[in-house]
């Protein structure tokens, strides 16, 4: 009977045992992860300590002068770029318009050796022929006086002040119908002219005065212009120049 007590009470008392060691680790983890608690005052004066700057000692010495970092190198700046050499504008200069004499010209190439004429002593002549069938079964005809020279270039006649061109080449379009009747030549080749005023004609801007005269000879149509920059007053004597050539143009059938 002793022994069934004995044994009926050992279960409650490890039951309660059990519980306080449980309750013990408990507690002692719970302490662990809990915070610091900090005492106000040394709180306080823990804040004041972080904001309040650290005194030097009396007998440290100060540097006056705080170095300075070295500073990085700057990249120098891009040389500058070489001009671009000045190319001097070709020195057209146009001959005198005193006219002081005349030459007499017959043209060597095939289509031009018909022509005869008369030019200002000084003036360039020049001829070109040459055939395009596409265009015309007959050669093409070009015969050129200008009153100007040049060191390299074909300038515009517009940009060369007191220039004159005289230029006649064979036409193959209708002849206008709005012309003034004019006769062409010691022959007296029927022909009408146009004259335009301040006229940019296609190549040759700034004109002054354009003169064109269409005529007929040795069964073909023919155009001769004359191109006439400024000033008005070397315009005016380059015109009578003009109209002397055109008075003495002859044709004739080789």
């Amino acid at each position: 009977m002793l022994k069934h007590l004995r044994d009926f009470g050992q279960g409650p008392i490890l039951a309660f045992v059990a519980v306080i060691i449980l309750a013990t680790v408990t507690f002692s983890v719970f302490k662990a992860s809990r915070p610091a608690q900090t005492n106000p005052e040394e709180a306080s004066a823990q804040a004041q300590s972080a904001t309040t700057p650290m005194a030097i000692p009396a007998n440290t010495r100060v540097p006056t002068r705080i170095p300075t970092r070295t500073p990085l190198p700057t990249i120098p700046p891009e040389p500058p770029s070489t001009p671009r050499p000045i190319i001097p504008t070709p020195a057209w200069t146009a001959i005198p318009a005193t006219i002081t004499d005349w030459i007499s010209f017959t043209g060597t190439l095939t289509g031009t050796k018909e022509f005869s004429f008369s030019y200002p002593a000084g003036w360039l002549v020049s001829e070109r022929s040459y055939t395009a069938p596409a265009y015309n079964v007959l050669p093409q005809i070009v015969i050129e006086v200008v009153n100007y020279a040049a060191n390299t270039g074909a300038p515009e006649i517009g940009s060369v002040p007191g220039g004159a061109k005289f230029e006649m080449l064979s036409y193959f379009f209708p002849i206008p119908a709005n012309g003034t009747p004019i006769a062409v030549g010691p022959q007296q080749l029927p022909g009408v002219q146009i004259i335009t005023d301040g006229h940019p004609a296609p190549g040759y801007p700034d004109l002054a005065r354009t003169i064109a005269v269409y005529f007929t000879a040795g069964g073909r149509q023919w155009l001769l212009s004359g191109y006439l920059s400024p000033p008005q007053d070397l315009m005016l004597k380059n015109a009578d120049a003009f109209y002397r050539f055109l008075g003495g143009l002859r044709y004739d059938k080789k």
